[in-house]
């Protein structure tokens, strides 16, 4: 009788596979109800993001249809390589750098990566299991960063500053109306391009700093109609431009060239991404660290980009994770530089935040330690860079 049943769960399980390989194989994807707490989709890479992350034949539909929620996590595996507790999201939103995320792309289909790199494989016809596991804890504490931002001025109050998420940088020794960050000042079509622009000359801007365009993207977007103060500057070679992605911490060289090629410039400067969150975030962060500024006034500086964008409430719970997931986050690699090959180049996603503090640490000096021996940047260099921003 064993013998039987043993037979019938062979065949049964045979049959299933089967049907599974059908199914993927006519690019559909398969809902697997293995037990009551843990449910697998099986579906194919059908495409890739801008980001180079794998798109599966999944959306984000039918994982609502199967009554998941946004903010469950997922592990994805595809050709034996795994992204765990993915957290499923509509875009973006939410996601922070070095997060593992399940994100839903413009036609609703899902991708999977980390905010850091993509590491998973991602040719054609790959076959893809989605499992859930679990549900992201913070994502369910950040109601309003995880709403769109807009693009109407009349939503932030008229206030063109918030609009452009444009301010100055102090803290420590830096001198006020020296450093500010913003929005992309480059983009033809963006509403908010003529405000940064604008706050720009009002400052006075000498330098400005792109972390998100080569010069030839720039050059293609005056060619769309682009003008402005920052596009002058441009013109006139008062500017630098790389775009060091999502890898700022593996792309040493080009941070490097960055920072060099401010101290070879008069300011002030302005320094910005794409929204002036995450990699302006980074910069802006290490900046800061060099010339001395207090812990309070660089967590404010990465926060207010939230603050600005999404309206994040500070003080509130929000406001703390974001906080915790974008200055925290950098500056313990900053401090930790040596961890940055054993969890982001070489290790396992997502990384586990647990105990990774920066409690008695000398910051200003680890900063600098960061520059001279992660980035090998001279010396004097350094401390030419520190001294534009100061005196």
């Amino acid at each position: 009788m064993n013998g039987m049943n043993e037979d019938k769960r062979t065949i049964i399980a045979s049959v299933i596979a089967l049907v599974v390989l059908a199914n993927v194989v006519a690019g559909t994807a398969v809902f697997l109800d293995q037990d009551q707490e843990q449910k697998v989709f099986v579906c194919e890479t059908i495409g890739q993001n801008s980001y180079t992350n794998p798109v599966f034949d999944l959306t984000l539909e039918d994982l609502l249809k199967a009554g998941y929620s946004e903010g469950d996590t997922f592990d994805v595996e595809i050709e034996g390589t795994v992204v765990r507790s993915a957290t499923l999201t509509h875009g973006f939103l939410g996601v922070f750098m070095f997060d593992t995320y399940l994100n839903t792309e413009k036609d609703g289909h899902l991708a999977a990566g980390v905010f850091w790199d993509n590491v998973l494989p991602n040719d054609l016809g790959n076959t893809v299991t989605v499992t859930h596991v679990g549900h992201n804890d913070n994502y369910s504490k950040l109601d309003r960063f995880l709403t769109d931002y807009s693009n109407d001025i009349a939503d932030y109050g008229g206030d063109g500053a918030v609009f452009a998420n444009f301010y100055g940088v102090t803290g420590g020794d830096i001198v006020d109306g020296r450093l500010y960050r913003s929005y992309n000042p480059f983009l033809a079509d963006n509403a908010r391009r003529p405000y940064v622009n604008g706050l720009a000359e009002e400052a006075g801007i000498g330098y400005v700093v792109t972390l998100s365009m080569t010069p030839e993207a720039i050059r293609a977007q005056i060619d769309r109609g682009a003008e402005g103060y920052c596009i002058d500057l441009f013109e006139n070679g008062d500017s630098t431009a790389t775009n060091i992605g999502y890898r700022y911490f593996a792309n040493t060289d080009a941070v490097k060239d960055i920072l060099t090629g401010m101290t070879e410039n008069d300011g002030p400067y302005l320094v910005h991404c794409n929204v002036g969150r995450d990699r302006t975030g980074f910069t802006v962060t290490l900046l800061q660290a060099l010339c001395g500024a207090g812990e309070a006034d660089m967590k404010a500086s990465a926060a207010n980009a939230y603050v600005n964008l999404y309206g994040v409430d500070p003080g509130s719970e929000e406001y703390k994770v974001v906080v915790e997931s974008t200055y925290c986050r950098n500056i313990y690699y900053i401090c930790n530089y040596d961890m940055i090959g054993k969890d982001l180049i070489g290790g396992e996603f997502p990384v586990d935040w647990s105990g990774k503090k920066v409690d008695g640490v000398d910051i200003r000096s680890a900063a600098h330690d960061y520059c001279t021996e992660y980035l090998s940047m001279d010396g004097s260099v350094v401390d030419r860079l520190i001294a534009i921003l100061c005196s």
